[in-house]
């Protein structure tokens, strides 16, 4: 007998306590708050917050915009790095950008592990993307995920710039009742505050893989995100993290008890959510991002909000494309 034989079985046979079978909006509505209510709980998410102002340490005229690296404080016993830039013109609105695996907010500035300007700026799965939302005008805050970047054990620093502090802040998380993606989740949160203190006057989150994953959760529990763009980490959690050997950092203990993923993307709905996955991802196969499209379009469609839904196939594979960058900036607009 396989030694996850049973497990298999629970996932085709056992109802998910909290999955969305819902038949109209009051049924929907119920449902929402209860899902995000144990998905909160599931996440760890519920943690304190802080309210300090950022402090604003280094600029740079990149032309068009200000690049500033700033630190804020999440809680207590954290702080986060990150880079804000801001257009010199640009129509108020404000983006979270997401970082994946690798070596942190650098990446999506258009910067080296050492922090020195690319040779190629938009080379690398996640394209400096951040660049490209300031350029379409564009507040765009890029913090240093939990584990990457500045914010790793120093050990993991030793080791070089892509080596992530992931399994350290995984294994703690979870012997404490949290997870990795909670903390992440949290700490998404915070920025989105420091968004809205600096005069973002609506905001949107973008994710690349792991960046994609927290663009989902953080979306999911909090309505103040009106755009939502996911590359490269929409699928069944059946299809890609149980299918494919993954960072420990996607596991949410106890989830599939009450929800696939799908059932998660749901709670963003009705608002803006973009999707996209390349048809040739080996770390997130196709297969399952298509059943994961057609369960969430069908929530959006019981809302009456088919066109708020929008899912991009592309040819080719585990990278973002310029497409979810146009639809946040359409969302976005003011006016």
């Amino acid at each position: 007998m396989r030694p996850t034989q049973f497990y298999r079985w629970l996932y085709e046979n056992q109802k998910r306590m909290l999955e969305c079978n819902c038949n109209g909006v009051e049924q929907w509505k119920a449902w929402r708050i209860a899902l995000r209510r144990k998905l909160i709980e599931l996440l760890g998410a519920d943690l304190p917050m802080a309210s300090d102002p950022p402090t604003f340490e280094e600029e740079s005229d990149e032309g068009t915009y200000v690049r500033h690296k700033i630190t804020y404080k999440i809680d207590e016993h954290a702080e986060a790095h990150a880079y804000l830039l801001y257009p010199k013109k640009g129509n108020g609105a404000g983006v979270l950008a997401l970082h994946g695996h690798g070596y942190g907010k650098n990446d999506l500035v258009g910067l080296d592990e050492l922090g020195n300007p690319k040779k190629e700026r938009y080379s690398g799965y996640q394209g400096s993307f951040a660049v490209k939302l300031v350029e379409r005008g564009l507040i765009v805050l890029v913090p240093d995920q939990a584990g990457f970047g500045d914010r790793r054990e120093e050990e993991d620093i030793k080791r070089g710039p892509s080596n992530s502090s992931c399994w350290q802040l995984s294994t703690w998380a979870m012997l404490y009742g949290d997870t990795a993606a909670g903390v992440r989740t949290h700490d998404a949160r915070r920025a989105l505050s420091v968004l809205q203190e600096i005069g973002a006057k609506k905001m949107g989150v973008i994710g690349i893989s792991g960046g994609g994953t927290i663009a989902l959760y953080l979306s999911a529990i909090d309505e103040r995100v009106e755009a939502t763009a996911i590359s490269g980490a929409f699928s069944t959690y059946r299809d890609s993290i149980l299918s494919l050997q993954h960072c420990i950092d996607n596991y949410i203990p106890g989830i599939l008890n009450y929800a696939e993923q799908y059932d998660v993307a749901s709670l963003i709905a009705p608002r803006q959510l973009f999707v996209e996955n390349g048809v040739h991802d080996q770390v997130f196969p196709i297969e399952g991002f298509r059943k994961a499209v057609e369960k969430v379009r069908a929530v959006y469609e019981l809302l009456g909000f088919p066109e708020n839904f929008v899912a991009h196939e592309f040819d080719g594979g585990h990278e973002i494309t310029d497409a979810p960058i146009d639809f946040v900036e359409k969302a976005l607009k003011l006016g």
